[in-house]
Formats: C-alpha cells, structure tokens, sequence
C-alpha cells in the first residue's frame, strides 16, 4: 500500500509540475500572438507606404515632362564627358613624357657626358614640366566645370 501511495503522490506531484508548465506555456503564447499581431500590423504600414510610394513613383515616370533630359543636362553631361577625355590625354601624354624622361636620364647615365644630349633632356625636362603644369590647370578647369553645372 505505502507503494502505492508513493505513486500516487509521485503522480500528483507530476500532475502539478505539468499543470504549472502548461500555464507556463499559454502565457508565453499569449505573448508571442501578441509580439505577432505587432509584426503584423508593422507589415501592414509597411505595405501600405510602399504601395504609395510605387504609386507616386509610377506618376513621376507616366509623366512626360520628367522623363526626357533638359538641355541643361544634356550639355552638363557633354561638358563632363569632354573633361573626362581631356583627363584621359593628359594623363596618357604624361605617362608617356614620364617615359621618356626615364629613358632618357637612364641612356644619360649611360653614355658620357655629352653638351648636346644634356641640352636636349633639359628641355625634354621643361616640356614635362609644361606638360605637368597643363595637366593641373586642365584638372582645375574640370573641377570649376563641375562646380559650374551644379556640383556634378
């Protein structure tokens, strides 16, 4: 008897810890539905401002008038593309003069001390030098051209 009785209280003292877990668990469910339903109606917002925002979106570009290029632009555009290709040469004729100077101050070092071929590296060095200063004031007109056209 004292066996089952031991049962007995073993059961209900499970029985009470299950019933005690279980309550646990509606009260966290209880949350979690609540969390969810806070989600969800964050989603709704969200859904509704961005179907208004495809909405305006969709007006801008059904426009006409938004959807070509001024004049403006257009020269903008073909300003900043000019300034780019300019770059571009610059940068390619003084790598190139770079070049040279190299090939020439190292074939300097090479031959003996000759008037003439100094001479000429000499000036090659001042046409560098011109070169260098060019390219500067080119990368200087393409910035005052970009703050002409609006920063672009």
């Amino acid at each position: 008897m004292s066996n089952w009785d031991a049962v007995l209280r073993d059961s209900t003292r499970n029985i009470s810890e299950l019933s005690d877990n279980v309550s646990k668990l509606l009260i966290q469910q209880r949350d979690v539905e609540d969390k969810l339903g806070s989600v969800n109606a964050f989603q709704t917002e969200l859904s509704t401002t961005l179907s208004t925002i495809e909405n305006n979106i969709d007006l801008l570009f059904s426009n006409p008038h938004n959807a070509a290029p001024t004049d403006a632009d257009i020269q903008r555009e073909q300003a900043f593309q000019t300034a780019i290709n300019v770059d571009h040469r610059l940068n390619a004729i003084s790598n190139a003069l770079t070049e040279v100077v190299g090939d020439l101050n190292a074939s300097q070092e090479n031959t003996s001390s000759n008037g003439s071929l100094n001479k000429i590296v000499q000036i090659l060095n001042a046409h560098h030098k011109t070169l260098s200063w060019l390219e500067n004031s080119a990368v200087t007109v393409e910035n005052e051209l970009r703050v002409l056209n609006g920063g672009q």
